[in-house]
């Protein structure tokens, strides 16, 4: 067996199940099993000048220290699942860089590897708040009558079923028929520009990520769009309300 499927076997439990396999079958010796079933294996020094001088070489210049400094409860939750993984890849690793490194490096190499781990969580858990951004190859023009065509049915409805005062049986269905209007508007235009209709749903995503770029398409359409379905439901669809009849 060579060094590189012993370092590279999968992970989980493939990897004990491999090694177990190995020792049963006289691939590798019983007793360079740890209590993990992995096998322990620390390349001689020829193995690793060969590859250095096939593969190129490396070298170690400055790592830095680094501490857990005082913050938020999330902060310090990253910072645990961070050194939490850290460790995990020391176990495995520890033996074979004191082999070749010395353990000076361990501390240093391993809370920089920390960090690294941290600062990819962090990306993770604020890349889930993504602003309303335009797709690739559509114009903020489109985008703009997009969100005002969306926002005008949006409101219209809203006018027809919970305002107009003749909506008689209406306003009963009025949760349901803004309901899938919201859906369909989505579905028709979620892929092209995030299918805002409401300035104050960009704007808070927006602020959290840092990121305003057309950030005005997500405030002129709805207010185009909601101000034009307003305009139009008074002045050409609203009814004065019937007047009951005097009794005699």
């Amino acid at each position: 067996m060579n060094v590189k499927e012993v370092l590279f076997m999968n992970k989980g439990e493939g990897e004990g199940s491999y090694a177990c396999n190995s020792a049963f079958s006289g691939l590798v010796d019983e007793e360079k099993l740890d209590s993990f079933n992995v096998p322990y294996y620390t390349p001689s020094r020829e193995e690793v000048e060969d590859i250095v001088q096939r593969e190129g070489s490396f070298a170690i210049e400055e790592m830095e220290i680094l501490e857990l400094a005082d913050g938020d409860e999330q902060e310090k939750d990253m910072w645990a699942k961070g050194e939490k993984i850290a460790n995990n890849i020391r176990s495995f690793t520890e033996s074979i860089i004191v082999h070749h490194f010395g353990e000076e490096i361990l501390e240093n190499l391993f809370g920089k590897l920390t960090r690294i781990v941290v600062d990819d969580l962090a990306k993770a858990s604020t890349q889930a708040i993504r602003p309303f951004e335009l797709a690739d190859n559509y114009t903020v023009w489109s985008a703009l009558v997009l969100e005002i065509v969306m926002t005008f049915g949006l409101v219209y409805t809203v006018y027809a079923t919970a305002i107009d005062p003749q909506r008689g049986s209406n306003d009963t269905i009025a949760p349901i028929a803004i309901g899938f209007i919201v859906g369909a508007n989505i579905l028709a235009g979620g892929a092209f520009s995030g299918a805002s209709m409401n300035p104050a749903i960009a704007f808070g995503p927006a602020v959290v990520s840092g990121s305003g770029h057309n950030h005005w398409v997500y405030w002129i359409g709805p207010l185009l769009g909601g101000g034009l379905a307003g305009f139009t439901f008074e002045a050409f669809m609203t009814r004065p309300p019937l007047k009951s009849p005097v009794p005699r």
